[in-house]
């Protein structure tokens, strides 16, 4: 019997993935979590033989549990599940050693093969995963990726942090000085600041960092 922990912060999803995964009489579910700080302990405890790991949740990312996973319990075989098709997240996700990855617009065929072959000593990764490594990297959109993360998030002020979610939620910096009862010209020091502590070019850099540090609902 292969046993599998979920962990992903959209209980729709885990209860979708239990859904696909009931029917199979080789293959059950022995917890889940909203996060990857929770995962970890019941990882850590019932040392199951696969963990489907999402990226983007609050607390602690998938990435980051990764890691930790592959550091402390190395026999436990770790698939992520995104919808991240960006070439530099998923050369990230190999470099940590992780089993499998597969898109969550997958077909339920393809997670259930993926789930066998890996409990088999396999490694899985799909057609779409080999497709988007393959593609030339967005040079202006790229992140750094997740080891400083949680040190760079250190060096924003309480403020900052704050301008930082307003941003990512999508509000101009009209709305925010707004939000905050502060002029413009200070909520454009502090995006330029953000920035600039970041190490981000653009928007979309500082929306894909809140996201991987957990900073939004």
């Amino acid at each position: 019997m292969i046993q599998v922990v979920i962990v992903d912060d959209h209980q729709l999803v885990i209860d979708g993935l239990n859904a696909l995964l009931k029917d199979e009489k080789d293959i059950t579910v022995v917890a889940q979590a909203n996060n990857g700080q929770d995962g970890l302990r019941y990882i850590q405890s019932l040392r199951p033989d696969i963990v489907l790991l999402d990226i983007d949740m609050p607390v602690m990312n998938g990435l980051v549990t990764a890691e930790k996973i592959k550091d402390t319990i190395p026999e436990v075989k770790v698939i992520m599940l995104s919808l991240h098709r960006e070439s530099s997240i998923l050369k990230h996700v190999i470099k940590l050693g992780v089993e499998g990855y597969v898109m969550k617009s997958a077909a339920r065929l393809e997670l259930i093969q993926a789930i066998y072959d890996v409990s088999q000593g396999k490694k899985y990764f799909g057609t779409d995963v080999a497709l988007a490594l393959s593609e030339k990297e967005n040079k202006v959109a790229s992140v750094k990726l997740i080891h400083d993360d949680s040190n760079l998030l250190a060096t924003l002020s309480v403020r900052e942090r704050e301008v930082l979610i307003h941003i990512a939620e999508g509000h101009t910096n009209k709305e925010i000085a707004e939000l905050l009862y502060v002029s413009q010209r200070t909520i454009d020091a502090h995006r330029a600041s953000i920035m600039k502590k970041l190490n981000v070019k653009n928007v979309v850099g500082l929306v894909r960092f809140a996201l991987r540090m957990g900073l939004l609902e």
